[in-house]
């Protein structure tokens, strides 16, 4: 009688034609997981720097301006200072410029946050209120939260 040592080619072969095809379908999913935390940190980084500028005008007492420019830079200037703020490669930002007044109002402002498959909006009431509108591709509202 013959004693079986290991696996035939055959069977390795087809062994990692299957992990191949699994490696396949998970892949893209991966992908999404790593843009949504991208999407997440970028939208965390636009209500910082609206939160701050707001702050630095009620304590400074004097106008501050955000500024966010093409892509990927925020500039919040007030002062002789400027602070800047930026997001995750990959994400891309809407132009704006939005001024902040010393009694906590500030412009009313919408800032879109795009990356290849997601799209969520900043919006900025006069009162300071950020509120933050999620949109998958198909331009459908998901969900609002309040941030404050």
């Amino acid at each position: 009688m013959k004693k079986n040592k290991g696996f035939s080619l055959t069977e390795v072969m087809i062994v990692l034609l299957l992990l191949l095809i699994i490696a396949g379908m998970i892949a893209p999913r991966i992908r999404s997981v790593f843009e949504g935390i991208s999407m997440d940190a970028a939208v965390r980084q636009v209500a910082s720097a609206m939160k701050f500028a707001r702050q630095s005008a009620i304590r400074t007492r004097s106008v501050t301006i955000l500024d966010i420019i093409e892509d990927h830079e925020m500039r919040v200037r007030y002062g002789f200072t400027e602070r800047r703020f930026g997001v995750p490669e990959g994400i891309s930002l809407s132009d704006a410029r939005i001024a902040f007044y010393p009694r906590g109002t500030c412009d009313e402002a919408m800032v879109f946050i795009r990356s290849i498959d997601i799209e969520r909006i900043v919006n900025l009431n006069p009162l300071g209120r950020i509120t933050i509108d999620d949109e998958t591709n198909a331009g459908g509202i998901v969900c609002c939260t309040l941030l404050e």
